[in-house]
């Protein structure tokens, strides 16, 4: 590269965002715990993988130090917990596969083959404080099915702001489900809930959303009707055996595929 008549804050910029690169990189293949505690090797790395980019501009790496490390997660976690569809990509794996896993959901969420949503359903007491959670209230309303197809509408509250979600879903098998979920306004939810199934009554539970282990749990507390337990629902757990439960709650039993705790049987009057 040539840098003859370029300003000297147009080589700075390219130059740091050259090394941004590099760095984020290798915070993509390293864990943060091992950043932390070998800095020394992180600095290594770094430096071995900008040499030769900075080599092509002609310049020479001679020292890179890092003074210390900010972890920005829990903010991050805490602004986006209750998010329908937060999904956490942990660092037990290399730099590729996570890329290849970020790319498996964004493909999910966006119905691409299509939106088949994979969920398990526990049974559980809380035994314990969660700590992190978001909290929301919900009212969910089942309206009269089109084409066979179940229809809900969700008004989800949370510090005195609502927002509203009409979703579509097909049950395919016991843990999956077709599912299309849009935003609408508080004019159309109210146009909507003309077409309330008479046959059921509106649900109203308290959810929480929290993290665990890298997991994204939802909580819920049915309030009407009453069902006598917490309902724990967990997106994404295709294999049981490899969910881990949190300290604070008690499992009483998978009713994953049980038809008694589809909360379009439990609106049933």
């Amino acid at each position: 590269q040539n840098f003859l008549n370029v300003k000297r804050e147009e080589i700075g910029r390219r130059i740091n965002d050259l090394l941004e690169g590099n760095i984020r990189e290798i915070v993509g293949q390293m864990r943060l715990e091992d950043m932390v505690k070998d800095r020394k090797a992180f600095s290594e790395k770094v430096q071995e993988n900008a040499v030769p980019d900075l080599a092509r501009y002609g310049l020479e790496l001679v020292t890179f130090n890092v003074q210390n490390f900010t972890d920005v997660d829990d903010k991050i976690i805490k602004a986006w917990t209750g998010h329908p569809h937060l999904r956490v990509i942990g660092n037990d794996c290399g730099f590729e596969e996570k890329i290849a896993r970020v790319l498996k959901e964004i493909s999910h969420v966006l119905g691409v083959p299509q939106p088949i949503e994979v969920e398990r359903k526990y049974l559980v007491d809380v035994v314990g404080e969660i700590a992190g959670g978001n909290v929301s209230d919900i009212h969910q309303t089942y309206l009269l099915p089109v084409d066979g197809k179940e229809r809900r509408l969700r008004m989800r509250g949370e510090n005195g702001h609502n927002v509203y979600f009409l979703t579509t879903k097909i049950r395919l098998a016991a843990d999956r489900n077709y599912e299309h979920e849009c935003q609408i306004d508080e004019n159309q939810y109210k146009e909507l809930l003309q077409e309330a199934n008479p046959e059921k009554r509106t649900i109203y539970k308290r959810r929480c959303c929290f993290l665990w282990e890298n997991q994204y749990f939802e909580l819920d507390k049915f309030i009407e009707p009453e069902i006598g337990h917490y309902l724990l629902e967990i997106e994404d757990a295709e294999d049981p055996a490899t969910v881990k439960f949190p300290p604070f709650l008690r499992i009483l039993e998978d009713v994953t595929g049980d038809p008694a705790y589809y909360n379009s049987n439990i609106a049933k009057r």
